[in-house]
């Protein structure tokens, strides 16, 4: 029997991890490794029992100086030696460029590694040279017989053989060289599954909701922390899209990203803003009716979009002058948004599943995936 070993470091990661083993675990000894900034998202990994083994790994972090570098070597060589000795014919990841999935698809031998889309970050490319600083770490890091690690964009590893992206046709060239490029179907959401990730998560025990009507959800994003926007432009986004929520008088929920401090939605009323910001969103229209989303920018709301048929809206226009040519509805003014939002509150209150569609994708999706000889499905 053949096995597979997913990498997680988000809670998105564990969702999609899961749906692709409910198909998986009975051909298949299946592994995960989580290994996550929330400690929430690991403690829930560990309540996933259709895996055939779960591993929790603290996150290596960025080298600051010799005692990080010997400290990391050790455990890099740590998660090597058990990945090893899994001897896994598949490795499943989000993200090849982080220090342990560079050590790990460098190291292990498999019959195929394969790279998920996990956001945005597919689709940029910069070209990144080399400075005296880190060539001068790559210098001691041979010496100290570190680990390779390399310096590139999310998708350019020369270890992963199939990159599986929402929209294929837009990666940049340079990261489908020397790799199978397969489509994610845009609508994998089979509810049996997501419900039965509900349970075993215990996210059934963490989301008490009390709203009758349906709502509106707004998700957010750690744009200062990621130089996205400044503080001032966060902060006016914030308010203006509480004043248009208002005026309208529709309830907006708010759905801090993971990696935010929650602190910066105390504008808004207490019990609108989730506080287990760990939850996958994909898992919120198992508990809410929810009218529309709305974001900066969010992969998370393709989603809703895609596996519920949620109306979208996109406000990054109004603050950067790039296209990043979303399929939602994109608006430059929050004149336009309280128009949009106002059409679009009443056209829909449904969320529908089609369940006969999504196993259909999955399926098909997972055939590409563990085939050994893949073709792009594009």
């Amino acid at each position: 029997m053949d096995k597979i070993l997913f990498i997680s470091r988000t809670s998105y990661h564990l969702l999609f991890s899961f749906l692709l083993n409910e198909h998986l675990k009975y051909d298949y000894e299946t592994f995960l490794i989580s290994s996550s900034l929330n400690k929430n998202i690991d403690e829930m990994a560990k309540k996933l029992n259709c895996f055939t083994k779960v591993k929790i790994y603290e996150r290596i972090s960025g080298v600051n100086g010799l005692l990080d570098l010997l400290k990391n070597k050790k455990d890099i060589k740590e998660r090597i030696s058990y990945v090893k000795s899994i001897s896994p014919d598949f490795i499943v990841t989000y993200k090849d460029n982080d220090i342990l999935n560079i050590a790990l698809l460098d190291c292990v031998e498999t019959k195929k590694k394969i790279l998920i889309e996990e956001g945005r970050d597919l689709y940029k490319y910069d070209y990144k040279k080399e400075n005296i600083g880190t060539k001068t770490k790559s210098i001691i890091k041979h010496i100290l017989n570190y680990p390779n690690t390399y310096n590139f964009n999310q998708g350019e590893n020369r270890n992963i053989d199939l990159i599986a992206a929402k929209y294929p046709q837009k990666l940049p060239k340079i990261k489908c060289k020397n790799k199978d490029i397969v489509e994610i179907p845009k609508n994998i959401a089979i509810k049996k599954y997501l419900d039965r990730f509900f349970e075993e998560s215990s996210y059934n025990s963490k989301i008490k909701f009390n709203f009758k009507t349906p709502i509106c959800l707004y998700l957010g994003q750690p744009l200062v922390a990621r130089n996205v926007i400044t503080r001032e432009e966060e902060n006016e986004m914030l308010n203006n899209i509480k004043y248009t929520f208002d005026q309208l008088n529709e309830r907006l929920i708010i759905k801090p990203h993971p990696s935010e401090n929650i602190s910066k939605y105390n504008i808004f009323e207490k019990n609108n803003v989730l506080k287990n910001n760990e939850i996958p969103a994909e898992l919120l229209p198992l508990q809410l009716k929810i009218k529309l989303a709305i974001t900066f920018h969010s992969s998370g709301i393709d989603n809703l979009r895609n596996w519920f048929g949620i109306p979208t809206i996109y406000l990054y226009k109004i603050y950067l002058n790039n296209n990043l040519n979303m399929l939602g509805y994109e608006v430059d003014s929050f004149t336009e948004a309280k128009k949009v939002i106002d059409k679009m509150i009443e056209k829909n209150d449904n969320n529908k599943i089609n369940n006969d569609e999504c196993n259909y994708n999955l399926v098909k999706f997972i055939n590409i995936l563990f085939d050994k000889n893949t073709k792009s499905s594009f």
